[in-house]
């Protein structure tokens, strides 16, 4: 109720957060959606087990699968406990699918490998694959990418085959690359097959983002209600020109185009505070985290800034699949405040941390309705 605290900001739990489960002012509520992704996270906090709700990592009624994941029953428990009104769900707004040798070119996997902080990647991601890395999580999109610039070629029909196969979970998005594709025929090919929006990557695909080429494309998705995640920002292939990575080249984009629903990868990186100003100005425009929590200090100081802007609600869960996990996403989000700690620098609340895990994707970005 509205006389319980929720888990203070720096992670300590207080008034009824801390009674046995047994008192009578005790709320279950609690210790289900706040306690339990602490005590699996916190390894200071596991000798608090003895108070938590017997809703464990191996309960057969509520699986957790990964330790810092609430299950979806979890979820929809710590919403109601903070009021939340839409549905509860754990959406991955971005991962990918492509096979290796066959949709990526040598040289993409070199740069990859070369830039990957000393940890080789697995970069043959097959729907099986792809699937049990999922298991987390409720909704997941996916998509490849068609990049020939750089050596991307992913087959629409491919990602369309996987979320055939599981479309109670699977969102599959389509891509063109305006520079070889026939536009109009592929763009009408992502409909045909199902797809539910459209990948593009400028810097990849070598293109200005307001070449004409690519206006056709925003101009097609608008009018069939397709959502974009466009990669605007840096990335490691030696190719890629950064001159058509900046964020604020959107801005003609979504002026011409005020329906059209976009979200920026990656908040944009390293040019976060244009993607933040940008999405606070138009209505439709979103980013996501994902592959930010390894980078923690620019993490952190992004999603403070997001906060000081008032954007939180504009940014969106992801992971960057297999380039990072749902999980360690998590926990990078649930660890933000390490810098704050012992200090008066600023820090994220509990709420906002799991409003930004608990993001309502789907319904941002009209995919909601099958």
């Amino acid at each position: 109720d509205s006389n319980s605290r929720l888990p203070s900001d720096n992670g300590g739990f207080q008034d009824r957060c801390l009674k046995p489960l047994g008192h009578p002012t005790a709320h279950p509520s609690l210790y289900v959606s706040f306690l339990l992704p602490h005590f699996l996270s916190d390894p200071s906090a596991r000798s608090l087990d003895a108070c938590c709700r017997p809703i464990s990592r191996t309960s057969r009624a509520c699986p957790i699968r990964r330790p810092s994941l609430l299950c979806p029953a979890d979820a929809r428990v710590y919403g109601k406990s903070l009021g939340w009104e839409a549905q509860i769900l754990l959406v991955d707004c971005h991962s990918h699918l492509w096979s290796y040798p066959g949709h990526l070119s040598d040289e993409f996997v070199n740069e990859a490998n070369a830039r990957s902080r000393g940890h080789a990647l697995d970069l043959d991601i097959p729907p099986e694959k792809h699937w049990q890395a999922m298991q987390g999580v409720d909704k997941v999109i996916v998509f490849g990418l068609r990049a020939f610039h750089s050596g991307l070629y992913v087959p629409n029909q491919f990602i369309a085959d996987y979320a055939a196969s599981h479309p109670d979970k699977v969102i599959g998005f389509g891509a063109v690359d305006p520079t070889t594709d026939p536009i109009k025929e592929t763009l009408e090919e992502i409909v045909r097959l199902g797809l539910r929006g459209v990948k593009l990557g400028p810097i990849y695909q070598n293109i200005h983002p307001t070449d004409p080429r690519m206006m056709r494309v925003y101009d097609f998705c608008q009018s069939h209600s397709l959502p974009i995640m466009i990669h605007q920002g840096t990335t490691f292939v030696r190719t890629g020109p950064l001159k058509y990575a900046l964020p604020i080249q959107l801005e003609d984009v979504v002026v011409t185009f005020p329906e059209l629903r976009m979200v920026i990868a990656h908040l944009g990186h390293p040019w976060i505070s244009e993607t933040l100003v940008l999405i606070r100005k138009h209505p439709h425009l979103y980013s996501d985290i994902s592959a930010l929590h390894y980078r923690p200090w620019q993490f952190y100081n992004a999603l403070i800034t997001a906060k000081e802007y008032g954007v939180l609600d504009k940014i969106l869960f992801g992971s960057d699949f297999p380039f990072t996990t749902p999980e360690a996403s998590i926990d990078g989000l649930r660890n933000i405040n390490h810098f704050a700690e012992g200090t008066n620098l600023p820090r994220l609340t509990s709420d906002e941390i799991e409003r930004l895990i608990y993001s309502p994707t789907l319904g941002n970005l009209g995919l909601e309705s099958e």
